[in-house]
């Protein structure tokens, strides 16, 4: 049976087929990118050569020994006569000893040369690489996007991802924006500079148990000065929510401690604020934090809740039956360029009391069923009110409420729109009136509650 050859330690590289073109690229960039390829081509090939050397010397180097091994035993065996003949043979063997002694040192010594070098050659080819590396990524298109190009890429991204994240559930209890931004940074050296540089990429703050507080400080500490877009998303994007559990109060509780003496601090730049939740009294626990605050910068304001009229049980039930407004109000303090409000499935201004005085927009929708005086009298505060949106169950009128159309007058009201048409119901004859400026009428029909 033939014997399997031993393989050497110090494989050989393939060598590089032939060296780099020249300048393939124009500019500087592509100037550098040759150099570095080629100094790459010549390590390349020195290794190869180093590498054929040091295997050679090496079988020389161990043939060697084995040929002084067998040379110093035939020495120590050899006959103690003192004969002539034995002291020639003795003298021939000794100095042949020493000549092969003597090579095995010098070619050891040439051995150890070659192994430093080569060591050195491929430190260098290890320090080259991530250089030729780096400078095939400049050259690649996506890097001749200017920044502000890529960032303004970044950000519309990152709306998409706003907008999809209604309808999905949070990745790595991250909602899908941050994680979108996260990844964002791991890409290449320059997209994270790009990224960590752009504090409105990082101004949007989902608020979630699931949230951690590291990751809300990290997403704070590189929004710098910007305004804010905050949102309180209280289990309504996640399939499994603390809030409708029966710890929804103890939950509510600890969610305040933990992120509120983070977030709070930086109300001063809060330019959005949106309230998601499935119950009440998470939303209204943190109300009671906000109510002595003031606003400055804070130009809209949204909550949206569950059905106000489907909590037959349990304390958020008498949450909303026995409301406390004074305990509703919010920035108290006051929010001068606060001038839009999206209210959701909740009895407005009774258990969400905001100021109102520069308000420009007011939506609302959901299942609400205000009274016909309850709806004008929170309207009528409304002294800049231009645009009014409302939803077929804002208002409802009962049989026998009075005679005629009932009219609400806002004298400063512009446009009155009405949202999620397929709820309105024509043929009903009870009816509302929006009257706006310049005595402008819009009829708002309803069905009876």
């Amino acid at each position: 049976m033939a014997k399997s050859k031993r393989t050497s330690k110090n494989r050989v590289p393939p060598a590089i087929a032939e060296p780099p073109k020249p300048l393939r690229y124009p500019g500087p960039n592509g100037r550098r990118l040759y150099e570095l390829e080629l100094k790459q081509y010549e390590l390349e090939t020195r290794l190869t050569d180093l590498t054929q050397e040091l295997r050679k010397f090496q079988s020389t180097v161990k043939r060697t020994h084995k040929q002084v091994i067998q040379l110093a035993r035939e020495l120590q065996a050899a006959p103690n006569d003192h004969s002539a003949t034995t002291s020639q043979r003795s003298r021939r063997n000794h100095g042949r000893l020493r000549q092969l002694e003597t090579k095995q040192a010098e070619w050891e010594a040439r051995v150890d040369d070659l192994t430093r070098e080569r060591g050195s050659v491929l430190a260098s080819i290890e320090d080259t690489r991530p250089q030729v590396i780096k400078f095939t990524n400049l050259l690649a298109p996506i890097h001749c996007v200017p920044d502000e190009v890529l960032s303004t890429i970044f950000d519309r991204v990152c709306c998409l991802e706003d907008d999809l994240e209604s309808r999905q559930e949070w990745l790595h209890n991250m909602p899908l924006r941050l994680l979108f931004l996260i990844r964002l940074t791991q890409v290449t050296s320059r997209w994270r500079t790009i990224a960590i540089n752009d504090p409105l990429l990082w101004s949007h703050i989902d608020l979630h148990f699931a949230l951690s507080t590291e990751l809300l400080d990290l997403q704070l500490q590189r929004s710098q000065s910007a305004p804010l877009d905050i949102v309180f998303d209280f289990g309504s994007r996640t399939l499994e929510s603390l809030w409708t559990t029966e710890a929804s109060e103890e939950s509510s509780e600890e969610f305040c401690q933990v992120y509120l003496p983070i977030i709070l601090p930086t109300l001063p730049r809060w330019r959005t604020l949106a309230f998601r939740a499935l119950g009440f009294r998470p939303v209204f626990e943190v109300f009671t934090h906000l109510r002595p605050l003031a606003a400055p910068v804070l130009e809209s304001m949204s909550v949206e809740t569950g059905d106000i009229n489907n909590f037959y049980d349990g304390e958020d039930m008498a949450l909303v039956l026995y409301p406390d407004e004074e305990a509703h109000k919010v920035f108290m303090g006051g929010a001068p360029s606060l001038s839009a409000l999206h209210v959701h499935n909740l009895a407005f201004p009774t258990l969400f009391g905001p100021p109102v005085d520069g308000v420009r927009r007011l939506t609302v929708t959901g299942n609400v069923r205000m009274t016909y005086e309850a709806f004008a009298g929170a309207v009528k505060v409304m002294a800049k009110l231009e645009e009014l949106v409302l939803g077929p169950d804002v208002v409802k009128l009962r049989r026998g409420e009075g005679e005629g159309v009932r009219v609400v007058d806002v004298p400063s009201v512009k446009v009155v729109r009405r949202a999620e048409q397929g709820g309105w119901c024509e043929e009903d004859g009870l009816r509302y009136v929006v009257r706006g400026e310049g005595g402008v009428e819009w009829s708002m029909p309803c069905g009876p509650d």
